[in-house]
């Protein structure tokens, strides 16, 4: 997300090291799934849509050839375009290269980069977002204000209600600094 080039070390597992390459997050685990096995199109559209529903809460690895994987990336954005993914090729080899984007980006990177695709593939697909609850802001306010009448800063409520809820402390710090700015208009 900083613009800076990621390099996994080669391992003796694509699928690990594509994970560790493409950034997102593990702490709920992933899930391997291997190649697609199926043989007509629409199995194998049927297939690759519970791929991405076993990704909504973890990153989903899938191993594809290099004959497929253009149609594989091409009916995955049609079921997702926005979902980030990793795209890796020949991550065990000297030649290994990755690009991370979205769904509906890497299908046309695929063609320009790859028109004949040679190699072994790995994706890596992110979980979904989950859309914000709007209650946690309601609570992390509340907790947020809990722990600044104890007399804690700022930062270290945001830091303490982060911990509590299991959110990110920046998400948190920046609730607390608009609730801040709201209390400072109070007469």
């Amino acid at each position: 997300d900083a613009g800076l080039a990621v390099v996994a070390l080669p391992g003796p597992c694509a699928a690990t090291t594509a994970l560790s390459a493409s950034g997102f997050d593990t702490s709920k685990g992933f899930c391997f799934v291997g190649f697609a096995q199926g043989r007509t199109a629409a199995r194998r559209a049927s297939e690759l849509e519970a791929f991405l529903a076993q990704a909504e809460a973890r990153p989903v690895v899938l191993y594809e050839s290099p004959r497929r994987v253009q149609r594989t990336l091409d009916t995955l954005a049609a079921i997702d375009p926005a979902r980030p993914l990793l795209v890796a090729r020949e991550l065990t080899k000297t030649y290994a290269e990755s690009w991370r984007g979205d769904l509906a980006s890497a299908a046309d990177w695929l063609r320009r980069r790859h028109p004949d695709p040679k190699g072994e593939f790995t994706l890596v697909l992110d979980a979904a977002p989950t859309p914000p609850d709007p209650d946690i802001h309601l609570l992390a306010t509340r907790r947020l204000d809990a722990h600044r009448a104890a007399g804690l800063s700022l930062a270290a409520a945001a830091k303490a209600v982060a911990a509590e809820l299991d959110l990110k402390r920046a998400f948190v710090y920046s609730l607390a600094l608009q609730d801040n700015s709201h209390s400072d208009d109070d007469p």
